[in-house]
């Protein structure tokens, strides 16, 4: 009888172990806290602060559907899910609702102008991307120049 104890009790510490354990390396944890205290906390926050202007009044403008849920909906998401991702818990489970929001994010915005550059130039795919990765002008750099006040390289 003290064996199938001892089994129980060692299941229960491989649980443990499981649920809180990590292999990742120690750098990660500067990542966690990152993505959790600069991104997601802060974002979910003032979703439920200023919802006029973050929450449900720019989901509006964008076009998601039922903004006055949806917006308290994707701020509490984002809180929960980001204590989650700093205090390293169920990780793996926060990220998958999160890499939701920052694609829709990312896609909801461009579809009502059809991904369409603020100019009014379509921009191919390959470029549209680099810019959005990489946070560049994705103009030539003489047009750059010519912006600024007429200057040429």
């Amino acid at each position: 009888m003290t064996g199938a104890l001892s089994g129980y009790k060692m299941g229960a510490t491989n649980w443990r172990a499981t649920l809180l354990g990590t292999r990742a390396p120690g750098w990660s944890i500067l990542v966690r806290l990152v993505v959790g205290l600069v991104v997601f906390l802060p974002e979910g926050t003032q979703k439920l602060a200023f919802p006029d202007i973050l929450g449900a009044g720019r989901f509006a403008n964008i076009g998601i559907p039922y903004p006055e849920l949806m917006g308290p909906f994707v701020g509490i998401v984002e809180i929960i899910c980001g204590t989650l991702v700093i205090l390293g818990l169920l990780t793996r489970l926060a990220a998958v609702p999160l890499i939701i929001i920052m694609i829709v994010a990312i896609v909801s915005p461009k579809v009502p102008r059809g991904f369409r550059h603020a100019a009014g130039c379509a921009l191919p795919p390959d470029r549209g991307c680099r810019r959005m990765v990489a946070g560049c002008d994705a103009r030539p750099r003489w047009q750059a120049f010519k912006s600024i006040g007429g200057l040429t390289p």
